[in-house]
């Protein structure tokens, strides 16, 4: 199944490079998942990794999850374009509300 992904790429409380950080999300992506395609966007706070990619619906949340917490993210914003739905996805996806449409960066 296809899904999309919003992976703000800065980090709470620290100073990071964004291209070592968009490097990084990317190599965990494509480790994790077959990757379509991918780009970078400014949302309306921070540098975006947006990217395409099929999964196992089975254990989509689950490594996302996982992957959230190797970068140092909050959570990550996951689209399913198929079933027109969406989520935040992390450890700490409960502090930031619902995922909106209207905020997620589209490829």
């Amino acid at each position: 199944m296809k899904y999309q992904i919003n992976i703000g790429l800065n980090v709470p409380n620290q100073q990071v490079d964004t291209q070592a950080q968009l490097d990084k999300a990317l190599a965990l992506l494509v480790d994790a998942f077959k990757v379509h395609r991918a780009a970078l966007a400014q949302s309306s706070t921070e540098p975006t990794l947006l990217a395409e990619f099929s999964a196992d619906p089975r254990r989509v949340y689950e490594t996302l999850i996982q992957i959230s917490d190797k970068l140092g993210q909050d959570c990550v914003a996951v689209y399913n374009p198929q079933r027109q739905q969406g989520a935040l996805v992390g450890s700490k996806a409960a502090e930031w509300g619902t995922f909106s449409i209207a905020k997620f960066l589209a490829l």
